[in-house]
Formats: structure tokens, C-alpha cells, sequence
């Protein structure tokens, strides 16, 4: 037994050594196995939270590339919208001109019409940018005007939609307060007019609203976080975790975290660490990557987590974990095996010895712990598949969101097949979403549809450039819609190739929209012209009558008349005048109020006008016994470039005012110029000693129908709108205008205005020897004598003031005086100027001095009685400063072959009727159209100058050269547009010397029917004097031929021409007007030459003989349009000289509608008829003022009458019509003479030249 029992024993021992061993070598296995098997687990929970983080980033950067190409997509279409480009035009324009009151008007239409997009737009804030980076228009009215951020901080992206594209700008802060700042988020988009960039549109966003509510779907359990920043590492969106970054010291408790917080990693020892995390470091190099070994994070945790660039956006994105927390699960199954591991060993080892013993229950014990060991590794990989599930959900959520657009949405793979879509898109074909996904374009339309969205995905995926595409189609119903689709890049994780993003919006109610508020904008426009155009009409139709009422009355006082019947018309008359200007006055107001009032820019002489203005209104001064001054020697700047028009209906109303609120005393107008550069300060005023106005009247004065005293017994009558015109028209030129008064004592109306500086210098004065001339100068009025003397001591003339006239005589009788000239005033107290004058002639010293006077309106002589008295000229007060000192430069010449000196009279007549010209003047006309030719004969004729002709500039150069030595030309009236050799260049040349050194400084006045802004200062800049435009005013001509003449060189004048013209020669006849004509109106446009009927009735032939069988029809080239402009140019310039009034205006329509691209064909059929009756008019007046020719019975030899007129033609003079008409006569009984028939021609086309080398050959 003892053997056996050792054997058992050893046995046993064997068996538990062998059992120890067994489970020793378990244990090892055992140990490997699960370590290897954690280490999967542990790669395979990386890998599924990798693609978790993926997946959710991708979904985030899926949500936040809709939104930004969804807000893209709107504001190209609102960049695409007409009337956006319309306010942006208005808006460049009136930020351009400085239009302050316009500007604001746009502005507000322009919040207006935007905030009623609601159905298009998100509630947000809009701006409207010019090309230079100004905000032309903002929601937020404190950038108005201002730089942009956009074009500040982002040059290049703002560049970009310059260039065409839109554009997402990363956040930034901009400052809205003294000391506020806020985020904002833009989209820009080019605004693009006839395919020319005219302004930016950007819309502006809160990046903690849409942005951070995007970002708060990539949150994931307890840490998990979505987030984007840019490219200098700061956060521009919420963080999860805002009461970490204030413990951190990041932020303050009320700040927020966007672009505030820099992502670096945080230490105990320096907080504010500089050094970026892992992830924003990578985000800030452009690169996209992913780390689930785990880094430290912007909070200072362990985390993992994927990041992208995003190129196109300039954000980066990121979608974190804490590390703990994604490391949670596996950390548990691992402490499990662990456990288990470990117990299962112990168990082992503890149950070896008794082994065989316990051997079922060990056993039984192992499986237990392998089904727990089970069971652990199901609840984590429940633990996954539940993540993955969120993951999932969050999907769902994505593609819910798709699905409650109405939108339809879709995407494609670079192949065309459908990856993802919304329920609204699959609405629209018809098909399901399941049956859409994996198709192309050719499984789901017909042929050609399927092959436009192909060619325009193509496009898309070779240029990488977003493009908008509208388009017709057909939905499931058969109803047709219009679709705009915005495709865009999408990349997917994981391809190499982009994709396509393609998001549609049904348009059509959109459009309909559009067009009827282009229809509702095109009705309210007319609505405005219809209300002009009745004003305009309605004026017309009352102020006719008003002006037939006023001239027959005017007639009828001409006529014999009781006294009784005399004032009763004048009572007539000054109603009637009154009413009229009520009427303007309504007229200009209802202008100003609809905002159709136009400040015009044209160059003119600032002094003169003003002085022009005075002198209108001299008469009604006058007649009240006022003294009307006028003092412009402080106005430094003369040529100005602004609007003459409204400054002189301004001048007019405030010195109509004074005149009728003031009784005695004295109207006094002052006005000074500062110059600021490019800009003229106008400084004017206009004091009297008027009734005055009260204090409490003054704050109300300027509004419209306002009057001083508006009781029914009041004294003074008017409207009331003048003063609330006044400032309408200076507020309009940039300025403003004041009131002072004091009761019985008067009125200073004072107003300034921004003028621009001319370029073009002022007319250079007359060359005289006036210089160095002692004048006296005699006025009861100080401020007459002060003004006087400023004007001559500018002139470097010597004034010796005289109060009155005894003190005059005083001063001439104490000492001897050296004088030239004596200006004295006609109207004195106690002894007036006539009596002055008798006196000086009476000492023998003085009789001899030229002697001016200065007389008022009322007070007026013929010549011959000024010459009887003693005097050698006047001119009416009030005097303007270029006509005082052309007058005392006409008086310096040595004119002692002249028998009359000039007696030069400023008043509201012609000055043809009281002024007779020296006899060594003699004018050259230069003009090819012989229609104006002889309306320009005429009026010279008329104003008794003699005169030559030439057909162009070249023949004008031969004419001067040929002219004798002893019979010069003293000035040249020159038509612009001519053959051969056209007025400017004529004009060049004869400053150059080709007409002889003598013509080089000849005075030339330019003759122009174009009156368009810079016409005359062409003519200034090439040599010209002066401006006379067509058709051609007699008192205007004869203002520049008085001026003109004043410019004469020496060497031409003091010559006694040959022949001589009677300026007041008797009509022989009378023009008889026929009724109903139809291109005529003789009342309010009589022709010029009305009362020289023969010459008259000759130029109505010649129109007609040249233009009557004129037809215009449409022209096919640009150089048929300009040969039909130079054509309406000649029938402007002639219809305006023979009187056909209606005919010259709509041949200026049609030159200016030519100049704009704008003329149609009916335009022309309308000035064809317009003609027709222009030539059917002609024959009226030629019909019914024909006499009867009774033929004598000898006509006269052909040869004589050549004899007679070839002298006329050598010099070229007018030949009498006479003549012309007595061979016209002769040359109808010789059919068979050609060269006669010529001749005649050649005769009435005042072709001089040629008709002196026929008559050459004939002789």
C-alpha cells in the first residue's frame, strides 16, 4: 500500500505539475491573446470614431456650403434685378455729384424697395458699394458714405467681384460706434450694367446666428464639438464651451468668443500660450488632416479630432472630442478583460491543487466568466453602434433639413449620377428619391434636356467656376415654370474629383413680380410726364393769350387815346403782367417740387449777368424815382461755369422785390467772388431802403404762398411763391440765402452759391490810351461815385470826384485841370447834368473835353439832340463795367474821320435804332449756306455797316488778301461749318498771318447753329472773340459787333470807305401774312428780316428752291447718320433765320436725338411732313405777296447789266435783288444761253466767285 500510496501520490504530483504547467501556459496564451485582442478593439473604436468625426464634419460642411451657396445664389439674383441696377446708378450719380438731397432720396427708396423682398431675402442687412470701395447705400446709416471693411480688409475678394464673381468674406469686426465694434459675416456679388461692373452688393450677417447654429450640429456626446476658424487661427463661430474660455482668461464674462479666442494651447504657467494647437497650426499652413492619438486642445484637454481647409470659404473646419470621452468605452472593456483576465488566472491557480476536485465547478466557473467576458464586449459594441446611430440620425437630420426646403436640391459625382436630393427636386421629376439617387440625367429626361444639363455640368467642372442658369420646365402637372439654378463645386471625403451642388428656385412668380413693378415704375414715370407735359401745355395755352392780351394792348397805347382810355389800358396791361408772372411763378414752383428742375453747367461771364439783370429791371426803378446800383468790382473770378438762367430768375426776384417794397431812397446790388480752386463762392446781396419786414415774418418768409401781409386790404400783390422759388433754385447750386431787416428802414436779401471756375479765361479788354486819363466824375450819389472810381482806378484811370454839379464847377474853376473826360450824372438835385454840361461849355479851357453822360431810362434823346447839347455819348444807368469802358475806349480813338462818334445807349430796345456807326467799319460775312448768307446781309444792311461776302474760309483768306490797302475789313463774322475750309480753321490760319500781318488780330465773332454746352468755348479756344448762335438775334449781334469793334486794330480803322448803307432806309412795302400757317408762328418768333420784305421774301425762294424737294429716309451707316446730321444742321440754321419756327425746333430734336443714339424712322416721317408744310407755308407768304411784273417794253442789254454787277462781285458786295431779278427776267426769253442761266444761278446762290470768272468770260 505504501508503494501505491507513493505512486498515487507521485502521480498526483505529476498531475499537478503537469496541471500547474497546463495553466501556467494558459495563462500566458491567455495574457497574449487579450492583450492582442484590446489592441484591436482599441484600433478598431480609433477607426469607428475616426469616421465618426468624419462623417459629422462632413454633414456640418455640407450644411455650412448650402447656406453660403444659398445666400450666393440670392444675392446674384437680387445683383440681376433691374431696378437694383437703376438705384445703383442713381446712387453712383448722385454720390458722384455730390447731390446731398438726391443722394438721401435714393437712400431711402432704396431701404424701401429692399425691405419689401421679404419673400426673396432672410431678414438681413444690405449695402450697395461703388467701384471705389465707398458705401454708396446702407442698412446700418452710420457707413453711408464711408470706406468699406470689405474693400479695405479683403482687397482681393473685392477685386474678384469687380471682376465678375460672388464672393463668401470671412468674419470681421467693424466699428458701429465710438466705441462699439461688431461681427459681421458678407456675401458680395457684382452689380453688372450693359456688361460693365457698376457697384457691389453685399449682404451682411451675425456669424453667432446662422454660423454657430450650423456648427452646433457637429456636436457629439459630453466634449464633442464642430467649429471653424480662419486663417490666422482665431474662432469664428460659438464655442461649447464658453465658461472654460473665462476661467481660462481667454474672454470677459460679456465678451464674445468670435475673433476673440486664438486656438493655442493653454499651461498652468503662461495661459495666454502663443503656440497653436496641433489642429490650428495645420488649419493656418491650408492643410487638412486628422489625429486620434489625441493632442492637447484649445480648452488645455487631451482631444481628438479631423479638420479640412476650406479654399473657397478661407475658414478652416474642425470637428473635436475629448479624448477621455471617445476613449471612454474601450477603456472600460479593457479594465474588464483585464479583470476578468486576471481573476480567471487566480482562479486557476488557486484551484491547481485541487484540480481534479473541483475540476467541474473551475470549469464551470471559466464559462461563466467567458459569457460575462461576452457580454462586456456586446454592451460596448452596443455602445458603437449606438454612436453610429447618432452619427446616422444626424444624417437624417441633414437630409430632413433638404427635405423641408422648398428648394429643389441636388448633388452629382464628377460622373453626373445623383448622390443625394430633397424631396422638393424629386417632387419636380416625378420620381422618387430612392429611384433619382445612382441615375444621370440621360435615365431621367428626354434627349435634349438631358444634354444641356450635361454640357452644363461640364462647364462647371472644367472652368471650377460658379454659374447661375435659368430655365423653362415642365412640371409633373404640365404646368410651365422658370427655374434659375446656382451650381456650384462640392468636394466629397475621400474622391479626388468635385462634384456638383446644384440648388433651383421656381422664379416664375418672382418675374411676374419684377415685371410689374418695371410696369408699375414705367406708369408712375408716365403718370410725372403727363403731369410736366400738362403744365408745360397748360403754361403755353395760358401764357399765348396772355402775350396776344399784353401786345395789343401795347398796340393799342401806340394809338391816339383819351386819357381816361389810357389808363385804363395801362390798369389792363399791369393786371395782365401780373397774372403772367403768377403763372411762371406756378410754373417753376411745381417744377422744383417734382424734382424735375435742372441745374445746368455752362461758362458765362458772372459780372455781365448781373449787370444784365439790373439793367432789365432799370426801367421800373426809374419809373418810381429809385436808384438801382450795381456794384461787381469785388467779383475777382468772371468767367464761372454754372447755371445763368436760374441765378439771373433768382437776381430778378429779389430786385423785382426791392423795387416794388421800396418807395425812396436807393437799391444797392453788391456781389464778390471767392475762389477756392477748382470751385467759385459767390457772395451776393441785394439791400434797400425799402418798408421793411417784421421779425415775426422773417422765419416764415421763404415758404411757399407765403406774403408778408396777407390781410385783404394789403398794398403789394404777387403769389408768394417767389422767395420759396429763390431757394428752392439756390439751395439747387449748392448755397443758401438770408434775411435781415429793419422796419421803414429796409431789406438785405443776401445768398451765396457754389459756382465752378472756369477754364476759359474772360474776353480781353479793348486796347485803348485810356490809361493815365484824368476823368471827373460827378454824382449826387456816394455810392455811385464809389463804385465809379473803383472801376476806373482798375483801369489806370485817374477819378476826380464831384459831389454835385456846383461842386464840379468848383473844382474846374479853382485850378486848372488836365482832364480827358467827364462823366456827370443827369439827374442832380438843384442843378442836373445838362445844366452842367452848358456850363462847362462855357469855359473855354473845358469845351472841348469829351463829356459822358449817365441818364436814366425815362430820360431819352434822339442823337442829333445828345450831339446839339453838347455831349459825345450816354448810357443808361444802371452802367455795366465792360460797356462803360468799351464806351470810353470807342471816345479815346482819334476819330476825325468820322462825322458822328459812337452814342452808345443802354436799353430794352434795339440798339440798332440809336446807333450810328463810324464810317470806317466794314464787315466780312463768312457763310456758305446763301439763306444765311442773306439774313446776314440784311441785318447789316439793317444796321447800316457795310459788308463783303465769302462762301468758305478759303475764299474768306483770298477776299482779305485781296482787299486794297485804303478799304480793309475791321471784322469777320464766321460760320463754323463750311466746305473746303470750315471757321476754326480759317480762323487759325488767319491768327497764323495768311491773310497779311494787318488781319492778325482782326476781330472774329463766330456764327454757329450749334448751341450746345462747350460749342462756345470751341469757338473761344480756336481764335474766336465771340459767340453769336443761330438763328441770329439782331440785338444780340449787334451787342458783339459794338464789343467786336471796340477790338479793331489801329491800322484797319480811320479809312473812308467807299459807298455808303442807309441803316434807316423806308420799307417800300409791307409783308402780308396769310392765315393758317402751319410751320410759322409770327406773334411770339417774328423772322428777322420782317420788315425787309424784299430781302425776306428772297430768302423764303431760296429755302424753298433748296430744300423743296428735300425726303429723308432712314440711314443704314454710320456715314449716312452723319451725312443726315449735317443735313438737319443746315435746315436748323436756315428755318431759324426765315422764321419757320416749328420746323427749327424739331430739327434740333433730331440733331441731339442723332448725337444720343435714339433717332427712329418715325422721327424722320415726322420731319418730313413737318417740311412739307414748311414748303406749302413758303408758298402761302411767296402767293400772296407776289406782284404783278409789268414787263417794260425795252429791256435792258444783258451787257449792261453784267457791267453793273461785276463790280459788286469783285469786292464782294451784295448785289441787288434787283439786278439779280431784271437778269432772271431776261434769261427766260433765252432758253438756248446757257452761260446766262448760269450766271443767274451762280447770283442767287451768292456765288460771287464763280459768278465773276462767267461774267470774265461772257465780257
Amino acid at each position: 500500500m505504501p508503494e501505491s500510496n507513493r505512486n498515487a501520490k507521485s502521480s498526483n504530483s505529476k498531475r499537478i505539475t503537469l496541471v500547474i504547467l497546463c495553466l501556467i501556459l494558459v495563462a500566458v496564451i491567455t495574457i497574449g491573446l487579450t492583450r492582442a485582442a484590446i489592441k484591436t478593439i482599441e484600433s478598431s473604436v480609433r477607426a469607428e470614431y475616426g469616421a465618426s468625426l468624419n462623417a459629422v464634419m462632413n454633414t456640418t460642411e455640407a450644411a455650412l456650403r448650402f447656406w453660403t451657396e444659398q445666400r450666393k445664389s440670392e444675392l446674384l439674383r437680387l445683383s440681376e434685378n433691374e431696378i437694383v441696377q437703376s438705384i445703383t446708378l442713381n446712387l453712383k450719380e448722385a454720390f458722384e455729384n455730390q447731390e446731398a438731397r438726391n443722394l438721401a432720396a435714393y437712400r431711402e427708396s432704396t431701404a424701401v424697395y429692399l425691405n419689401s423682398l421679404d419673400a426673396l431675402q432672410t431678414k438681413t442687412e444690405y449695402h450697395l458699394i461703388s467701384t471705389e470701395g465707398k458705401y454708396l447705400y446702407s442698412s446700418r446709416p452710420l457707413f453711408n458714405s464711408q470706406e468699406s471693411a470689405i474693400a479695405r480688409t479683403s482687397p482681393r475678394l473685392f477685386q474678384d467681384a469687380l471682376q465678375g464673381k460672388a464672393a463668401f468674406i470671412p468674419p470681421m469686426k467693424i466699428k458701429t460706434g465710438p466705441s462699439t465694434f461688431e461681427t459681421f459675416v458678407f456675401f458680395i456679388a457684382p452689380i453688372v450694367f450693359e456688361e460693365k461692373v457698376i457697384g457691389v452688393i453685399a449682404s451682411s450677417h451675425n456669424p453667432e446666428d446662422k454660423i454657430s447654429q450650423i456648427m452646433s450640429l457637429g456636436r457629439i456626446g459630453e466634449s464633442g464639438e464642430s467649429y471653424i476658424i480662419n486663417e490666422q487661427g482665431l474662432l469664428v463661430s460659438l464655442s461649447r464651451f464658453k465658461e472654460t474660455l473665462i476661467n481660462l482668461d481667454k474672454i470677459a464674462g460679456s465678451e464674445s468668443e468670435i475673433l476673440a479666442v486664438q486656438l493655442t494651447v493653454p499651461s498652468k504657467d503662461a495661459p495666454a500660450n502663443t503656440q497653436l494647437t496641433e489642429m490650428a497650426k495645420s488649419i493656418t499652413q491650408f492643410e487638412s488632416s486628422q489625429n486620434l492619438g489625441g493632442y492637447v486642445g484649445y480648452r488645455g484637454a487631451q482631444v481628438i479630432g479631423t479638420w479640412k481647409w476650406l479654399p473657397e470659404l478661407h475658414l478652416g473646419i474642425a470637428t473635436e472630442i475629448s479624448f477621455a470621452e471617445a476613449n471612454l468605452p474601450f477603456k472600460k472593456a479593457k479594465n474588464t478583460i483585464i479583470a476578468l483576465v486576471a481573476v480567471n488566472i487566480g482562479i486557476a491557480l488557486s484551484t491547481s491543487i485541487v484540480f481534479f476536485v473541483m475540476s467541474n465547478t473551475t470549469n464551470r466557473k471559466l464559462r461563466k466568466s467567458a459569457s460575462i467576458l461576452e457580454e462586456t464586449v456586446d454592451s460596448r459594441t452596443h455602445e458603437l453602434l449606438k454612436i453610429a446611430k447618432e452619427l446616422e440620425s444626424q444624417k437624417m437630420t441633414l437630409q430632413s433639413i433638404l427635405d423641408n426646403i422648398p428648394d429643389p436640391i441636388f448633388c452629382k459625382d464628377s460622373e453626373g449620377r445623383y448622390v443625394q436630393i430633397n424631396k422638393s427636386f424629386a417632387k419636380l421629376t416625378g420620381y422618387s428619391q430612392a429611384f433619382i439617387v445612382d441615375k444621370t440625367d440621360y435615365e431621367l429626361y428626354d434627349k435634349d434636356e438631358a444634354e444641356f444639363f450635361t454640357k452644363d455640368d461640364e462647364k462647371l467642372l472644367s472652368s471650377g467656376l460658379a454659374h447661375i442658369v435659368e430655365r423653362n420646365t415642365i412640371d409633373v402637372t404640365g404646368k410651365e415654370l422658370l427655374f434659375e439654378t446656382r451650381k456650384t463645386l462640392i468636394h466629397y471625403a475621400g474622391e479626388d474629383k468635385a462634384g456638383i451642388l446644384g440648388i433651383s428656385r421656381d422664379i416664375t412668380d418672382r418675374k411676374r413680380y419684377e415685371g410689374a413693378m418695371l410696369n408699375a415704375t414705367k406708369a408712375a414715370q408716365e403718370a410725372s410726364n403727363a403731369k410736366s407735359e400738362f403744365l408745360a401745355r397748360m403754361s403755353h395755352e395760358i401764357r399765348t393769350p396772355m402775350n396776344g392780351v399784353l401786345g395789343m394792348i401795347d398796340l393799342l397805347l401806340d394809338t391816339r387815346l383819351t386819357s381816361d382810355q389810357t389808363h385804363k389800358l395801362k390798369v389792363a396791361k399791369n393786371s395782365a403782367s401780373s397774372l403772367l408772372t403768377i403763372i411762371n411763378d406756378i410754373l417753376d414752383f411745381s417744377r422744383v417740387e417734382a424734382g424735375k428742375m435742372e441745374i445746368e453747367s455752362l461758362d458765362f461771364n458772372l459780372p455781365q449777368q448781373i449787370e444784365n439783370v439790373a439793367q432789365t429791371l432799370a426801367i421800373r426803378s426809374d419809373a418810381k424815382g429809385i436808384e438801382l446800383i450795381v456794384d461787381v468790382s469785388d467779383i475777382q473770378q468772371k468767367m464761372v461755369v454754372g447755371d445763368a438762367v436760374r441765378l439771373r430768375q433768382v437776381l430778378t426776384n429779389l430786385i423785382s422785390n426791392a423795387i416794388k417794397f421800396t418807395e425812396v431812397g436807393q437799391i444797392v446790388v453788391r456781389a464778390k467772388t471767392i475762389n477756392q480752386g477748382d470751385t467759385t463762392r459767390l457772395e451776393c446781396s441785394v439791400e434797400d431802403t425799402g418798408i421793411g419786414i417784421p421779425d415775426s415774418k422773417l422765419e416764415h418768409l421763404f415758404e411757399s404762398f407765403m406774403q408778408v401781409d396777407t390781410s385783404t386790404t394789403r398794398v403789394y400783390g404777387g403769389s408768394g411763391l417767389g422767395l420759396a422759388i429763390c431757394e428752392r433754385l439756390i439751395e439747387l447750386m449748392g448755397g443758401r440765402i438770408q434775411v435781415s431787416s429793419n422796419i421803414n428802414k429796409g431789406s438785405i436779401f443776401s445768398f451765396d452759391i457754389n459756382l465752378k471756375t472756369s477754364l476759359l479765361e474772360d474776353k480781353p479788354p479793348a486796347r485803348s490810351n485810356i490809361v493815365g486819363w484824368q476823368v471827373l466824375v460827378v454824382d449826387d450819389n456816394e455810392t455811385n461815385r464809389e463804385i465809379l472810381a473803383s472801376q476806373l482806378e482798375s483801369w489806370g484811370v485817374k477819378p476826380i470826384l464831384a459831389i454835385d454839379a456846383f461842386d464840379a464847377l468848383d473844382k474846374l474853376n479853382s485850378a486848372p485841370l488836365e482832364l480827358d473826360l467827364i462823366i456827370t450824372d443827369m439827374n442832380m438835385p438843384n442843378k442836373d447834368g445838362l445844366s452842367l454840361v452848358a456850363d462847362i461849355k462855357m469855359i473855354d479851357r473845358y469845351k472841348d473835353v469829351k463829356i459822358l453822360m449817365l441818364s436814366s431810362m425815362s430820360f431819352q434823346m434822339s442823337v442829333a439832340e445828345f450831339g446839339s447839347l453838347g455831349l459825345d455819348s450816354c448810357l443808361m444807368k444802371p452802367v455795366g463795367s465792360s460797356e462803360l469802358f468799351n464806351t470810353i475806349a470807342l471816345m479815346s480813338r482819334d476819330e476825325s474821320t468820322a462825322s458822328n462818334d459812337v452814342i452808345a445807349v443802354n436799353a430794352d430796345k434795339q440798339l440798332s435804332d440809336i446807333v450810328k456807326w463810324p464810317n470806317y467799319h466794314k464787315v466780312l460775312i463768312v457763310e456758305d449756306n446763301s439763306i444765311n448768307q442773306l439774313v446776314a446781309e440784311g441785318i447789316l444792311q439793317r444796321l447800316g455797316l457795310q459788308y463783303g461776302v465769302a462762301i468758305d474760309g478759303s475764299i474768306a483768306i483770298q477776299t482779305l488778301i485781296q482787299s486794297e490797302i485804303d478799304q480793309p475789313y475791321t471784322l469777320i463774322l464766321m460760320d463754323c461749318q463750311m466746305p473746303v475750309l470750315d471757321g476754326y480753321k480759317a480762323t487759325a490760319k488767319i491768327r497764323q498771318g495768311d491773310a497779311g500781318e494787318r488781319y492778325k488780330n482782326i476781330p472774329i465773332i463766330a456764327m454757329t447753329a450749334n448751341a450746345m454746352k462747350g460749342d462756345r468755348e470751341k469757338c473761344l479756344q480756336s481764335g474766336m472773340n465771340d459767340y453769336v448762335p443761330k438763328p441770329i438775334d439782331v440785338g444780340v449781334l449787334q451787342k458783339a459787333l459794338v464789343s467786336g469793334f471796340s477790338l479793331t486794330p489801329k491800322p484797319l480803322l480811320n479809312f473812308h470807305m467807299l459807298g455808303s448803307v442807309d441803316n434807316n432806309m423806308i420799307t417800300d412795302s409791307q409783308i402780308i401774312i396769310p392765315n393758317n400757317l402751319l410751320t410759322m408762328d409770327w406773334e411770339s418768333a417774328p423772322p428777322i428780316l420782317i420788315n425787309q420784305p424784299t430781302i425776306y421774301l428772297k430768302s423764303l425762294a431760296l429755302f424753298k428752291k433748296q430744300h423743296g424737294d428735300t425726303s429723308f429716309v432712314f440711314p443704314t451707316t454710320r456715314v449716312d447718320m452723319d451725312l443726315l446730321r449735317d443735313k438737319l444742321h443746315t435746315i436748323k440754321g436756315s428755318s431759324g433765320n426765315v422764321g419757320l419756327i416749328k420746323l427749327y425746333r424739331l430739327a434740333i430734336v433730331l440733331e441731339e436725338k442723332i448725337s444720343e443714339n435714339k433717332l427712329i424712322s418715325s422721327d424722320l416721317k415726322r420731319f418730313n411732313l413737318l417740311l412739307g408744310d414748311a414748303i406749302s407755308d413758303i408758298d402761302n407768304v411767296l402767293k400772296i405777296n407776289k406782284k404783278d411784273n409789268f414787263e417794260s417794253d425795252t429791256k435792258r442789254l444783258v451787257k449792261d447789266i453784267l457791267n453793273e454787277i461785276m463790280p459788286l462781285v469783285s469786292r464782294s458786295e451784295l448785289v441787288p435783288f434787283e439786278l439779280v431779278d431784271e437778269l432772271a427776267d431776261i434769261a427766260k426769253d433765252h432758253d438756248d444761253d446757257l452761260v446766262l442761266h448760269v450766271i443767274v444761278n451762280a447770283l442767287e446762290e451768292f456765288d460771287y466767285e464763280k459768278t465773276k470768272k462767267l461774267i470774265e468770260g461772257t465780257l
